[in-house]
């Protein structure tokens, strides 16, 4: 059935403190600076909002300034966050370093649920080599499939686009909606990710274009340089599909529901996203027809190949 979720993404500056400042005193100018950068997105009561990585350490820090720095701060940004998540009735997600109960370091994502409470922490699986060697910080060992009340959500950060492997892994889990807060852009491995996983794509990224995008790899709401925060509402039961063999299907499906299902080509890549504007899901609709997801598809033929004669020229 329709499941619309609103979906913020605040690209909120990183700012500099001054050093010899008590760690409290940072972490409330910290977080006075996500106030400021949320301030355009409640608005649109959204169901989630995402900062960018490492959204409340001062820019101006070397690696044992943020060690320091996070040692004392503790969870007083996490815990300021949670008092919004609570007021604003939404999930925040919100990256940071933080310091471990047994003493780690990790660069992480806590998912605060409406409630206030950190209901899943993701760790970046490929940190840089600065952050292993100067940050003193520990590799995460999997992705996480985190089950809100809206979607199910797969964190990942920065340097993790870069790896095929963990697309694999967090491609296995089938989140619907991927979060990636980062410090770089990543260009074309963004609709890379979307397009390998099926899932949508929420960004947040200082003075780049942030936004959303969907599963066929494809923008539909981004940040401007007049405006670096963006709200949208997006109908996440939806499915790709191939057109490979089904286009008849496809065409008889919207044919038979009318405005009650969306058939979108983006062109030229064969695959179209079905969207479900009634009260079955996609996939109901889509079993009823006959028509096979994109994975379901990729699977197929993939069995058919390491089935298949093969042949050596």
């Amino acid at each position: 059935m329709a499941r619309h979720i609103t979906l913020a993404s605040a690209n909120t500056m990183r700012i500099s403190a001054r050093h010899g400042d008590p760690a409290l005193t940072t972490a409330e100018q910290m977080f006075e600076m996500l106030t400021v950068g949320t301030a355009q997105v409640w608005s649109d009561r959204p169901d989630l909002v995402l900062f960018p990585e490492n959204c409340d350490i001062p820019n101006n820090y070397n690696y044992a300034d943020r060690i320091a720095y996070i040692t004392e701060r503790g969870s007083y940004v996490a815990d300021r966050l949670g008092e919004i998540a609570r007021e604003r009735n939404c999930w925040i997600a919100y990256p940071t370093c933080w310091v471990f109960a047994d003493g780690t370091i990790g660069n992480i994502v806590h998912m605060i649920d409406r409630r206030g409470q950190i209901a899943a922490t993701y760790q970046k699986n490929y940190l840089t080599l600065d952050e292993y060697r100067q940050g003193k910080m520990l590799f995460g060992d999997a992705p996480i499939l985190v089950e809100t009340d809206f979607a199910t959500v797969s964190p990942i950060i920065c340097f993790d686009l870069t790896y095929k492997e963990l697309r694999d892994a967090v491609a296995a889990l089938e989140p619907e909606l991927i979060l990636y807060p980062s410090a770089a852009h990543g260009g074309l491995m963004q609709q890379q990710w979307a397009l390998d996983t099926g899932a949508w794509l929420l960004t947040s990224i200082p003075n780049q274009s942030s936004g959303i995008v969907n599963p066929l790899g494809e923008e539909v709401a981004m940040s401007t340089n007049y405006r670096p925060w963006i709200t949208a509402t997006v109908n996440i039961d939806c499915a790709v599909v191939h057109y490979g063999y089904y286009q008849a299907k496809l065409i008889k499906l919207k044919k038979d529901l009318g405005p009650d299902v969306t058939v979108h080509d983006p062109g030229r890549i064969g695959l179209v996203l079905v969207t479900s504007n009634c009260d079955r899901s996609a996939k109901d609709l889509l079993k009823e027809y006959e028509i096979p997801t994109f994975r379901e598809y990729y699977r197929m033929n993939t069995e058919e190949r390491r089935l298949g004669t093969w042949h050596k020229p």
